[in-house]
């Protein structure tokens, strides 16, 4: 069963700063992904690939604290995933809703970074 809650309406305006996101070439306007990083090293980049060959796409990363150094390589090798780092300490569910704002898909799947996905379900 899927949950389809809207994002709250007095969501709260977080500052943050956005690197790379450009558009992706397989992206469709119906599954998208907003990956909160836990700030655990898993080897991102694996999951990031992983997400689309699985044809996910847009992606939003939304990290934990402005501390992330990978983030300036990620982008570099993954142009189409846009990070997001807020400047403040936020809750989990305005993670969520930052990152669903920057989102424009029918659906979102939202993942923790260290979840490991099996490509055959």
């Amino acid at each position: 069963m899927m949950s389809t809650i809207p994002i709250i309406f007095n969501e709260k305006n977080v500052a943050h700063t956005v690197v790379g996101g450009q558009l992706c070439p397989v992206a469709s306007a119906f599954l998208g992904a907003v990956v909160l990083n836990r700030g655990v090293r898993w080897n991102r980049a694996e999951f990031f690939a992983q997400l689309t060959t699985l044809g996910i796409a847009p992606i939003v990363s939304v990290e934990r604290s402005a501390a992330a150094p990978d983030v300036t390589g990620l982008a570099e090798r993954f142009p189409f995933v846009k990070f997001i780092t807020p400047l403040e300490c936020i809750s989990v569910g305005e993670m969520i809703n930052l990152g669903v704002a920057e989102l424009d898909v029918m659906y979102v799947l939202v993942l923790w970074s260290d979840m490991r996905i099996d490509p055959q379900v």
